[in-house]
């Protein structure tokens, strides 16, 4: 199999409106430098749709052809509260969970039979949608446990572009590359 693209996602990317929310949000528990935790830039805030991993040049061409065939992409999803994933006990991410109405879960079965025609297996999972803010080293710092009932979530979080990413690790964090995208639509009922 001839693999050029090891480390792929599918993306909903907040619009800044949304990242101002989540930076105010974020900031009073960034500010307490605690230990152990890497937080993720603001420019690599993502909801994550479906993981791939690694695509073909056949299912990289298929999946850029017909990126538009999965507008209207929705623009707008209720936050639901923070969390630690993928649970209290062997947390390694903390995010910001969100909602997902059927609407929202009808148009993510139309990315999976998009991932199905370009080859990409099934999903391991059932998608739990959530915005990753912080990953963790370590045992959770007990001071992160309390922080939603200091500080409520944002209500919503806007959307404004949906992408197809390749993902390169490297010692200073991943770097992305866009190898397709458009822009969110309207929300779904």
């Amino acid at each position: 199999m001839d693999v050029r693209l090891q480390r792929c996602f599918v993306a909903l990317i907040p619009d800044s409106g949304a990242l101002d929310a989540i930076d105010a949000w974020r900031a009073p528990w960034r500010a307490g430098h605690i230990a152990g935790i890497r937080w993720i830039p603001r420019e690599q805030v993502h909801l994550t749709i479906r993981f791939i991993g690694a695509l073909t040049p056949d299912g990289e061409a298929c999946l850029i052809n017909e990126w538009p065939t999965l507008t209207p992409v929705p623009d707008v999803l209720p936050a639901s509260h923070a969390a630690m994933l993928p649970s209290a006990k062997r947390a390694r991410v903390y995010a910001l969970e969100l909602i997902s109405a059927p609407a929202f879960l009808a148009w993510v079965a139309r990315v999976d039979v998009l991932m199905e025609r370009a080859g990409v297996p099934a999903a391991a999972r059932p998608l739990r949608p959530h915005l990753t803010l912080a990953r963790l080293r370590g045992d959770p710092p007990a001071s992160t446990r309390d922080f939603e009932r200091v500080h409520p979530v944002p209500p919503l979080i806007t959307f404004d572009t949906l992408v197809l990413v390749s993902s390169t690790l490297t010692p200073a964090g991943p770097r992305y590359a866009r190898l397709a995208a458009v822009p969110a639509g309207r929300s779904l009922p």
